[in-house]
């Protein structure tokens, strides 16, 4: 590379690393703006001199020109003296035969606010610029002044922010409930703080100008607050703007429709006021899934699942805070297609016979089906954890012991303390059953081609897809025997039972395997 390339890029290097080193180190020092149509290479340039504060805040970016018959002329620094801010100029110049301002000269002096970005002139709303030495104004506007022997001149600049605070969005919240506002306004910068009332807010966040955000805390008593934002030592009151309210009860008047069968998911509009976002609605103990709430706080939408006993249900409205309505006999149910499943005084080995609803718990199925006088316990086997997890009333008459998922395809013990039928409201449908390596309690859904679907059929399904499968073992409640069906030599043996719906079987596996009867 030539001698003179490599000058030039250390030349280059060296600018460039003197212009982030000044911005980095310098950044709240007082910058200079050469203004110049004549000297576009001298646009603009960054003082390294003193600190200028106005209103004894510094101001990142503000600037001063100085110009001699409109070419930029003059380096300056800024520094205080006796109370006011002094100009020093110095024979630092772009002119003719190097020659800087001096005695007797007439030099215009243009001072720029950066951060507001406004030109200060005598007259400038918000400003008040005092120069103490002669000055005139040219047909511009701008002040025009000789320097004096010592070759300053002294300004004394002061900045009253005129800021306002005009809408606060949302102008509301509720007691207990914290809430995000966006503050519009003018003349905003970093560093607010807002206040509502006496309590300051927490997580402002400046947006620009004219623009915060914050977080009211749910703390605030019912009232009505002055909102205040304050930067520096000025600040800026919207009287009453903001109000905190008692949170509204929520009421429902209709639910359209007001009754379905249970053998399907069914869509509902529930009608009322105050129904806020994040409300949880229950028909009975069942919550409702799918919600949508309207704008306006008078409507949501909703799915009542399928799988709900038939009989007349409450419907209860909990908003989110806490506060509850119910609509006694709000909803009824209709009996839609149902499984039956017969069970006897004793161990029963069950599984859950139609679609499952989302979210199902065990605590949900006794309480739907049993009482403390017909069921004992409801146990499941988990097979990963070699334990099992059991649900049963408390002495208080309330599910107790461990909330486990009813699901299709797995099994469940069911001790009951009578002989009785079970109605299922709802269809089957196919379903996975996942099998692990060991012992598995699980359920299967028939193929509907197969009306009388066996063990045997199971076993050569399982081994012609090369299952290593070894045998399944099912509980024949009302005689209390054991029957079983092994694999041997990819062929079933021992007994030929019915596969059910509504029982469950142990299933002993030599591998991880997941299987849909179809």
């Amino acid at each position: 590379m030539p001698k003179r390339w490599k000058g030039i890029l250390i030349v280059l290097s060296t600018i460039l690393w003197l212009q982030v080193y000044q911005s980095a180190v310098w950044g709240q020092h007082f910058n200079i703006e050469f203004k110049s149509d004549a000297l576009p290479s001298f646009d603009s340039f960054t003082d390294i001199g003193g600190i200028l504060t106005i209103n004894s805040q510094t101001r990142t970016g503000d600037e001063v020109g100085v110009f001699y018959q409109g070419i930029c002329c003059g380096r300056t620094t800024v520094d205080r003296s006796d109370g006011v801010y002094v100009v020093h100029v110095f024979n630092f110049t772009v002119l003719k035969d190097n020659i800087g301002p001096r005695e007797g000269d007439v030099l215009e002096v243009r001072i720029w606010d950066a951060q507001r970005k406004v030109e200060i002139r005598p007259g400038t709303p918000g400003y008040v610029v005092n120069i103490l030495d002669s000055a005139v104004k040219n047909a511009s506007g701008n002040l025009i002044y000789k320097p004096n022997q010592t070759g300053k001149w002294r300004v004394d600049i002061s900045y009253t922010v005129q800021m306002d605070v005009t809408q606060v969005v949302p102008n509301q919240s509720y007691t207990n409930q914290t809430q995000e506002i966006t503050i519009t306004g003018k003349n905003f910068s970093q560093g607010a703080r807002v206040t509502i009332g006496t309590v300051e807010l927490s997580g402002v966040t400046f947006v620009n100008a004219t623009t915060l955000k914050a977080t009211v805390p749910a703390s605030l008593p019912e009232g009505t607050y002055d909102l205040t934002v304050t930067v520096g030592g000025v600040s800026a009151t919207l009287p009453g703007g903001f109000k905190v309210v008692a949170k509204p009860m929520p009421r429902i008047s209709r639910i359209i429709p007001n009754k379905a069968p249970n053998d399907q998911v069914t869509s509902i509009v529930i009608l009322g006021s105050n129904l806020m976002e994040g409300s949880i609605v229950k028909i009975g103990t069942v919550a409702l899934g799918n919600l949508v709430y309207s704008g306006d706080y008078m409507s949501i939408d909703a799915e009542v699942p399928a799988g709900i006993p038939a009989g007349v249900y409450p419907v209860k409205v909990i908003g989110p805070g806490g506060e509850t309505f119910e609509l006694s006999a709000g909803f009824t149910v209709l009996q839609g297609h149902a499984e039956t499943m017969n069970l006897v005084c004793g161990l029963n080995f069950i599984a859950y016979p139609v679609a499952a609803p989302k979210s199902y718990m065990s605590y949900d199925f006794i309480t739907n089906y049993f009482s403390p006088q017909t069921l004992d316990s409801l146990w499941y086997y988990k097979n990963l954890d070699d334990q099992w997890v059991v649900t049963y009333w408390d002495s208080q008459g309330l599910p107790s012991g461990d909330n486990f998922a009813i699901e299709n395809g797995k099994g469940y013990l069911l001790y009951s303390k009578t002989d009785g039928k079970i109605s299922f409201p709802g269809l089957a449908s196919p379903f996975e059953t996942q099998l692990y390596r060991g012992v598995n309690l699980v359920s299967f859904n028939p193929p509907s081609s197969f009306p009388n679907y066996t063990s045997y059929d199971l076993i050569q399904y399982m081994l012609n897809r090369q299952f290593k499968v070894v045998a399944i073992q099912r509980y024949e409640k009302d005689s209390g025997r054991w029957q079983i069906t092994f694999g041997v030599s990819g062929k079933p043996m021992g007994d030929n039972f019915i596969i059910s719906k509504d029982e469950s079987y142990l299933v002993y596996m030599r591998e991880d395997k997941s299987i849909i009867l179809q």
